[in-house]
């Protein structure tokens, strides 16, 4: 999932500097939807985004990169599984 996708299903309705974020994201047709951290960045800093802005997404990038990372770890976290027996 991208970074962007993460912050619109995580914080769009939230009251919060993360909220206003994902909404500012949401309604900002050229955000970059499928950029890094740093492609982001240089968004942020060519559209002159205050240093709230900056620090809140710093905050939100570590969030969304740990759950990545735990995702990557447990692929299967939060799903079913079906085990198959076989009878001899």
């Amino acid at each position: 999932m991208t970074y962007y996708r993460w912050m619109i299903r995580n914080y769009t309705n939230e009251v919060s500097l993360a909220g206003d974020l994902a909404r500012d994201m949401k309604t900002d047709a050229a955000f970059p939807r499928k950029e890094g951290r740093n492609g982001i960045l240089d968004y942020l800093f060519r559209h002159r985004a205050d240093r709230s802005c900056i620090r809140t997404f710093d905050e939100t990038w570590r969030i969304y990169a740990g759950e990545r990372r735990r995702m990557r770890r447990r692929p299967y976290a939060g799903r079913r599984r079906i085990m198959r027996y076989v009878v001899h």
